[in-house]
């Protein structure tokens, strides 16, 4: 149980009726009929929510139930939501993007049928019921928030920056702007120094740097939303290209890593140290383009012909093979995307 849920943020604490325990993905509620694992599916970069709703006077729902799910197991589920209310309660909060605020923290609502249960048509086996809870709080209107939990002191500290997790709140203007085929990719830093070390300077001063203008855009998109010209961004085509380069580790996050700390404001470049986090819900639409893992490495063979004008004959040289990287991409899909979730590093 505690597998699926990641690291431990705190020990076991009490609260009314049994204890609990917070973890990166959820909590275990363990009360008299043994232990429920409540699973945490927050939204992330690239799949913010939108808070629409009013929960009550000045609150509204940062969170919907089918982000904070569970099963009740053997309990009633009257005894068993105040206890899952009672395990949330002061542990979620949500921090304003970009901005030393203190966190807000959220209230639980009451337990509420996600999924019914149903049966499965073998044996009369029954699927039971998913339940959840939302989360509600004062939250302003075109702000975007990340999502904190709160940590025993030893798990990272009370409130640790959890920028894994966005949620963007507020209702919207319907004032979009859309980016596509963004092309990140970390090699693309080491162009403008390989073309100098090769004596082609005057290639390497125009240069431009593919994921360079992307800070730029982030600061750009930033200011637009702060004199309210800008409520969303929509990404789409491939966000960045292939899914690991040379020198990554291939247990790690490659390139979508790379993407990921561009749009946190963590990938500061060369000619452009001066790095923001994004502050616009962004909303992405990967493509469907599928190639290698890695830049795939060809071979060619070829043959250039010269002419000469005081002859009608034409000399023929063989080059010898050469290494080249074609126009191949990695598609921008779920290690993009789930790699986001709540507690892990990317």
């Amino acid at each position: 149980m505690a597998a699926v849920l990641g690291e431990a943020l705190t020990g076991i604490y009490s609260i009314p009726g049994g204890t609990a325990q917070l973890f990166e993905r959820g909590v275990v509620v363990t009360g008299a009929a043994g232990p429920v694992a409540v699973e945490f599916a927050l939204p992330m970069i690239g799949r913010p929510h939108i808070a629409t709703d009013t929960a009550s006077a000045g609150t509204a729902t940062a969170l919907r139930p089918e982000a904070v799910t569970f099963r009740r197991g053997g309990h009633d589920i009257n005894v068993l939501g105040p206890l899952v209310r009672a395990a949330l309660a002061g542990r979620v909060a949500v921090v304003p993007t970009g901005q030393a605020s203190a966190p807000q923290v959220l209230t639980a609502g009451p337990g509420e049928i996600v999924e019914p249960e149903r049966p499965t048509g073998v044996g009369g086996t029954v699927v039971p019921a998913v339940y959840g809870v939302s989360l509600t709080g004062p939250l302003r209107e075109r702000q975007l928030y990340d999502v904190a939990l709160a940590a025993d002191p030893g798990a990272g500290g009370s409130w640790p920056p959890t920028r894994s997790t966005t949620a963007g709140c507020g209702t919207t203007s319907g004032s979009p702007t859309h980016v596509t085929d963004a092309h990140v990719a970390r090699r693309i830093d080491r162009f403008r120094p390989t073309l100098s070390n090769l004596g082609r300077s005057g290639s390497g001063g125009p240069h431009v740097q593919l994921e360079r203008p992307h800070p730029r855009l982030v600061r750009y998109a930033n200011y637009l939303h702060a004199i309210g010209a800008l409520d969303v961004i929509l990404a789409t085509g491939d966000m960045y290209d292939y899914q690991f380069e040379y020198d990554d580790d291939g247990n790690g996050q490659g390139n979508a890593r790379f993407l990921r700390d561009l749009l946190l404001g963590r990938a500061p470049g060369p000619d452009f140290p001066d790095v923001e986090e994004l502050r616009v819900p962004i909303f992405m639409v990967p493509a469907t383009t599928t190639t290698g893992s890695t830049p795939t490495t060809c071979t060619l063979t070829c043959t250039t012909t010269s002419e000469t004008r005081t002859s009608s004959t034409t000399a023929s040289a063989t080059t010898s093979p050469t290494t080249c990287s074609p126009a191949t991409r990695s598609r921008s899909g779920p290690a993009c995307t789930a790699g986001w979730s709540m507690g892990s590093p990317m």
